[in-house]
C-alpha cells in the first residue's frame, strides 16, 4: 500500500464510488471530506487502475493533498485536468509509477516533459521545472493564489488555457522556446500586468487576453505573429510594444496600438 506523508484526516475505500471491469477498478467519484485522499491501490482485491473524468470535480473543496500509488495508469482524460479541487495544494506520485510523476506538489508525466497539473490551491512562485516541453491544456487553470510563474526556456508548446482564470498573476514572460501559444491562454487573468513574449512564437489563438481587465503592456521579442479574432476581447487597455528589426508590425496589432520597445543597451 502506499500511504500520504502528511498524517491528518484521510480516506477510505468507502469514499469512492467506483466501478470493476476487466478485473480492474476504476474510481468515478469521490464522496468523502477528509484532507488527505490516499487512493488505494486495490480494492475488494482487485487493482485500482484508473481515475475518471471528473471524479475529483464536486465535493472536493476539503481535500489538500492527493496520493496516486503505482497502480494507476490513467488519471482523467487528455482534454481536462484530473483534480478540481481549489484548496488542492499538492499532488503525490507513488515513485513506483510507470505512468505518472510529481515535483514540489506539480503532476507530470513520467519522464516529466509534461506538465499536466498544478493544484489550484497552489500558492505564491510556481518553478516549472527544465525538463518540461508541453504545459498541457488547462494545466494552471483556476489557480488563483500564484502570483508569479517561471516559465523554463524548454517549454515548446503551452495548451488552450493553460493559465486562465490566474487572476493573482502579475506577469509573465513567455520564452524564446516557445513556438506556439493556444487560445485563451491568460483568459481572466485580472490582475494580469505585463506579458514578455518569446522571439520564436509564431501563432496566438483567440481571446488569448481577454478579460485581462488591467494589462497594460504585451512585449514582443520577434516578429508579428499569427493570431485570431477575439485576441484582447473586453480588454482596452494595453499596449503592444515590439523590437527594432523585427517584421509585420504596424501602427496596431489586434486592434491595439504599437510602439517600439526600448531595453537598456537597444542601439537608438
Amino acid at each position: 500500500m502506499f500511504f500520504p506523508i502528511i498524517s491528518i484526516s484521510e480516506t477510505t475505500p468507502t469514499d469512492f464510488n467506483f466501478y470493476a471491469s476487466n478485473g480492474t477498478i476504476t474510481i468515478t467519484n469521490h464522496i468523502g471530506s477528509a484532507a488527505v485522499v490516499n487512493i488505494p491501490d486495490s480494492i475488494n482485491g482487485l487493482l485500482v487502475t484508473r481515475i475518471a473524468p471528473f471524479a475529483f470535480f464536486n465535493n472536493c473543496d476539503s481535500i489538500l493533498v492527493i496520493s496516486i500509488p503505482r497502480t494507476i495508469i490513467k488519471l482523467g482524460n487528455d482534454s481536462v485536468i484530473p483534480f478540481f479541487c481549489r484548496n488542492l495544494t499538492t499532488i503525490i506520485i507513488d515513485p513506483n509509477n510507470k505512468y505518472y510523476s510529481s515535483m514540489n506538489g506539480l503532476l507530470f508525466n513520467k519522464d516529466k516533459t509534461t506538465l499536466i497539473q498544478c493544484p489550484m490551491g497552489k500558492s505564491g512562485l510556481v518553478m516549472i521545472p527544465d525538463s518540461v516541453l508541453n504545459i498541457r491544456q488547462d494545466s494552471f487553470m483556476g489557480c488563483s493564489r500564484m502570483t508569479n510563474v517561471t516559465i523554463p526556456n524548454s517549454v515548446t508548446n503551452i495548451g488552450y488555457g493553460a493559465f486562465a482564470g490566474c487572476d493573482s498573476l502579475t506577469n509573465v514572460a513567455v520564452p524564446d522556446s516557445v513556438i506556439s501559444m493556444s487560445g485563451n491562454l491568460f483568459g481572466k487573468c485580472t490582475k494580469l500586468v505585463y506579458i514578455t513574449v518569446g522571439r520564436n512564437v509564431k501563432d496566438i489563438g483567440w481571446l488569448e487576453f481577454s478579460y485581462c481587465d488591467n494589462l497594460k503592456g504585451i512585449y514582443f521579442r520577434g516578429d508579428a505573429p499569427k493570431i485570431s479574432p477575439d485576441l484582447f476581447d473586453r480588454n482596452s487597455k494595453a499596449m503592444i510594444y515590439y523590437k527594432i528589426g523585427t517584421r509585420g508590425w504596424g501602427k496596431e496589432f489586434g486592434g491595439r496600438p504599437t510602439a517600439v520597445w526600448k531595453e537598456p543597451g537597444d542601439s537608438k
